[in-house]
């Protein structure tokens, strides 16, 4: 057990220093789709959930401050401002959930759809309405 708790925090630590999910499943020898469960277990371990909100929205300033720092010269052709840009970008997107294609439209499509209520029993009355005049009209 203590082996185990030892490979989440190399894990951790591994994707706090940059590394990407896939590598990290390559790396340990774990499927893909465990990373996520992993870091996020170790994240609640380190992390309590109300320091959390705190954490994450200081991360985001720290972006945007950068972002508003190296932007500029960036946008001036200066290579070296625009990959730092890209890796913040990138950290930032992951960060909201935007670096997923599929996480993307699912949330984009949170705000475009919007079905109106039903109400069953009315629906239901109608159709038997509708059935009873269907079935006394054949009868006549």
């Amino acid at each position: 057990m203590a082996e185990l708790l030892e490979r989440d925090l190399a894990l951790f630590q591994d994707r706090a220093r940059g590394m990407s999910k896939m590598a990290l499943a390559d790396k340990y020898g774990i499927h893909r789709n465990t990373v996520p469960a992993i870091l996020e277990r170790v994240r609640a371990e380190i992390v309590p959930d109300e320091d959390r909100t705190e954490t994450f929205n200081q991360s985001l300033d720290i972006i945007e401050s950068m972002l508003a720092t190296f932007v500029p010269p960036a946008l001036d052709q200066d290579k070296g401002a625009a990959r730092i840009v890209d890796r913040f970008l990138g950290r930032r997107n992951e960060m909201l959930g935007l670096d997923s294609p599929g996480k993307l439209e699912l949330y984009q499509a949170q705000d475009q759809i919007r079905h109106e209520p039903i109400d069953v029993r009315a629906e239901l009355a109608a159709l038997l309405t509708r059935i009873r005049n269907g079935a006394d009209h054949e009868h006549n």
